[in-house]
């Protein structure tokens, strides 16, 4: 991750600090717990890779849909990658606007 710009590497870190990020792990941990479960596998390491693959789609799948509509873990981890690497993106094109003599503009600097 050397060669990421710093408010990238930033913005991970604050979505690996998120209540969203949070909430989505654990209701994957226990969709694939409730899989191994199901199958009497006391161990997700005791799978070979194609069952492995095979328990993180079926925990994936049952992870996408609501009942009522609502937002999934998912989406509302989404949302908040979108807003956090929005002002990311943003703050860094700030700070480099207001350098002396900025040559680019706000979609330049963007853009590259």
């Amino acid at each position: 991750m050397a060669n990421l710009p710093a408010w990238l590497v930033d913005s991970r870190e604050n979505v690996l600090k998120t209540q969203e990020w949070h909430n989505l792990t654990t209701n994957i941990y226990d969709a694939v717990d409730q899989h191994l479960a199901q199958s009497h596998v006391q161990y997700f390491t005791d799978l070979s890779d194609a069952e492995k693959s095979l328990v993180l789609e079926r925990a994936a799948r049952s992870l996408k849909g609501t009942v009522n509509g609502a937002p999934t873990p998912y989406d509302n981890l989404n949302k908040r990658v979108s807003d956090l690497l929005d002002k990311g993106v943003n703050n860094d094109v700030s700070r480099s606007l207001l350098k002396d003599d900025p040559l680019e503009t706000k979609t330049d600097i963007i853009l590259n």
